[in-house]
């Protein structure tokens, strides 16, 4: 794929730059992922989303594949950051202002989707709104606030654009992300049918309103 030149995200109003206040954290800042600024930071922490060749790897005829530097760079980037481009999302990030080369520690995509039912033929029809996805916080420091922050940061860009609604799905047995997403105000789209088991229900489809 084509890489932008230019962010994405430049086009967008920018969250406000936060800093977290905590004094565990000292030094960590929330802002919108800058392309092409920004590629090799979060792609450092991202996987692969799809299957993209690498150089060294092998081609069909069992070949080693040879790229020039700029290549191997466009097909790393395409395979971590392939989907938040061509879906136009807005990429947060937490970043650690005080590390070495200011390493992302946290990251949150939200993507715009028009009103309708979502992907699901029988959804609630519901309004324009965000899916938050890729929600990530770095090992180490998890359970420190950044994930509600960087939640709060996507409710925020929601808001400054008129959004009336973010959208997110979670498995039904990641009981902890799960609990997380409640605690924050995100409800049930639907009711899943009393008579089917968890493992049949899919991802389950949690949306929150957005206050203006």
């Amino acid at each position: 794929m084509r890489l932008p030149t230019s962010g994405i995200s430049a086009s967008l109003p920018r969250c406000a730059t936060v800093v977290l206040l905590a004094s565990s954290l000292p030094g960590l800042v929330y802002r919108n992922a800058r392309w092409p600024d920004d590629y090799a930071r979060v792609c450092d922490i991202r996987q692969p989303s799809a299957f993209v060749a690498q150089a060294g790897s092998s081609g069909p005829m069992g070949q080693k594949i040879e790229l020039s530097e700029e290549e191997a760079f466009e097909r790393r980037v395409s395979a971590r950051l392939g989907s938040a481009l061509r879906d136009q999302a807005m990429v947060i990030l937490a970043i650690d202002g005080s590390s070495p080369g200011e390493a992302v520690v946290g990251t949150v995509d939200c993507i715009p989707r028009p009103a309708g039912k979502g992907r699901r033929a029988l959804a609630p029809e519901l309004p324009e709104r965000y899916l938050v996805r890729n929600v990530w916080v770095e090992p180490s420091l998890r359970r420190k606030g950044i994930g509600r922050r960087l939640m709060a940061e996507a409710e925020a860009l929601a808001r400054s654009r008129g959004v009336s609604m973010l959208e997110l799905e979670v498995m039904p047995g990641n009981e902890p992300a799960r609990q997380l997403y409640l605690s924050l105000g995100f409800r049930p789209a639907e009711e899943a049918p009393a008579w089917m088991p968890e493992f049949l229900r899919g991802a389950l489809q949690l949306v929150k309103e957005v206050q203006g």
